[in-house]
């Protein structure tokens, strides 16, 4: 397997894992007597904003699924450049979600790490270096 085509299934995986991630939960906490008692993902549980969260990392998720079509139909500049633009938006959105999650925790002690927080961020790492790897980095 080639560069290209390695960087062509990161960005599929960084996309996958990125669609679950949200359906995950980013944190939950814990009341005496062990009941969870708050469970929040990025589709619910934030109030009002609830889905403030997902949107951007499900148009991240797009832009990786289109990155990865037109690299496979049409390998050129425009998919290279919707796979860093789809790799930017996954790291942003865990980024954004290590930052809710890291207040929280500190916070309240009862508070624990949900996979999907830990999903987001393992997925935005696997697409910024599918990104990367099917960049073409020769000088002409």
């Amino acid at each position: 397997m080639n560069r290209a085509a390695s960087g062509v299934a990161a960005l599929a995986a960084g996309a996958v894992l990125g669609a679950v991630g949200t359906a995950l939960p980013l944190y939950g906490v814990v009341r005496p007597g062990g009941r969870t008692e708050v469970l929040v993902t990025a589709w619910h549980g934030l109030g009002s904003g609830s889905a403030r969260l997902a949107l951007p990392a499900v148009v991240g998720v797009g832009v990786l699924v289109v990155a990865v079509a037109l690299s496979v139909l049409r390998p050129g500049v425009l998919g290279r450049f919707l796979a860093a633009v789809g790799a930017a938006l996954s790291v942003g959105v865990a980024a954004v979600v290590a930052t809710v999650v890291a207040g929280v925790l500190a916070a309240d002690p009862s508070a624990y790490l949900g996979s999907g927080a830990v999903l987001l961020a393992v997925a935005s790492v696997i697409a910024l270096v599918g990104a990367a790897l099917v960049q073409d980095w020769t000088r002409s």
